[in-house]
């Protein structure tokens, strides 16, 4: 069973500060924007969404890439793929910019990526707001 938290949390890891959420959750522009403003540089976001819902297949596919660019943060977006679910894969890893740094098909796949470039980064874009 699953409870709902009552904060969102950025934690330090290898120097680099990653944020996490949920499926859903990274279909609410302000649940991504609180990470961003908390420092977070990275946002993981693990699902398991099934390969029947288009929605999801449009999230998956242009909504991630829009989380990351409009709060210039690194988006690993990580899904289930496979399986007697279903389920729809296209995991990915989108740069600060909305670009797709790899991504994967409906199979299953490891993917590697990397978000090196973080320190040559000025994280000051969501001040100017």
């Amino acid at each position: 069973m699953f409870t709902p938290g009552s904060e969102f949390s950025v934690v330090e890891w290898n120097g680099i500060k990653v944020g996490l959420l949920i499926c859903f959750d990274v279909e609410f522009p302000e649940v991504v924007r609180v990470l961003a403003l908390k420092g977070a540089q990275l946002i993981v976001v693990p699902t398991a969404t099934a390969a029947e819902d288009l929605e999801s297949a449009f999230i998956a596919s242009c909504g991630v890439l829009v989380r990351a660019q409009e709060n210039r943060v690194f988006l690993a977006y990580v899904n289930h793929s496979g399986g007697r679910s279903r389920y729809f894969g296209h995991s990915s890893l989108c740069d600060l910019k909305g670009n797709v740094i790899v991504q994967a098909g409906a199979e299953e796949t490891l993917l590697l990526g990397s978000v090196n470039e973080l320190q040559q980064v000025s994280f000051q874009y969501l001040s100017e707001r």
